[in-house]
């Protein structure tokens, strides 16, 4: 954590209070609202805490002595450019700060505009304008790849563009592999998901509603 961030997690976790209740947005502070966010939500955020805080700090740079009011269609998109316009901070390559990083960080800032909202009831709720999502550049299995895993789950070879027949034994000592396959192909389940998986209703794992 550099410096910046050092003060920044002084400013919300020690100097700074809540403010009076107030409902104007030209009469609220994104600093303020940041700050409440932070002070407030951070905790409970832990896994993000790393990224959210390099984020705000990244909004207080720009928004911080804004209120509520300046956040429109036009100052959103003059974040981006700013933002892009800025070299990433770590690594060694001079690489610039993406459109994607910009969008992320204004999704904080949206998510701590709601978080105000629910609590002062905003007379007017401005709108954070994110940039456009980029394409993604994943692709879906075919049939016939999904089919090929499959097959080969269940032991079967390719020979010469031929699927070659397994043992029984084959195929049984290798159903635990079938299933984990097809689970994920029907459901688009990431691995971690799918090895927590339960049968029976559970709170704190995902499960798998068989009755449904």
């Amino acid at each position: 954590m550099d410096e910046a961030e050092q003060r920044l997690a002084a400013y919300i976790g020690e100097k700074w209070t809540p403010p009076a209740a107030e409902s104007d947005p030209a009469k609220v502070l994104v600093a303020d609202v940041l700050a409440l966010y932070g002070h407030e939500r951070g905790p409970k955020l832990k896994s993000k805490a790393a990224s959210n805080l390099g984020f705000t700090n990244n909004l207080l740079a720009w928004w911080g002595a804004r209120t509520l009011s300046d956040v429109r269609r036009t100052t959103c998109a003059a974040y981006v450019k700013h933002r892009t316009s800025q070299p990433i901070r770590h690594g060694a390559t001079r690489r610039m700060v993406t459109p994607q990083t910009a969008r992320r960080e204004l999704e904080l800032l949206s998510a701590a505009i709601g978080y105000w909202d629910g609590e002062h009831h905003l007379t007017r709720r401005p709108a954070v304008i994110l940039p456009e999502k980029p394409e993604s550049n994943r692709d879906a299995l075919s049939r016939k790849q999904a089919a090929a895993l499959v097959w080969a789950s269940m032991g079967w070879d390719r020979v010469e563009g031929e699927w070659k027949r397994p043992s029984t034994n084959a195929r049984t000592n290798r159903m635990h592999l079938r299933r984990f396959l097809l689970i994920g192909l029907y459901t688009g389940s990431r691995s971690d998901v799918i090895k927590r998986l339960c049968w029976s209703e559970s709170l704190h794992d995902p499960w798998v509603d068989l009755e449904a």
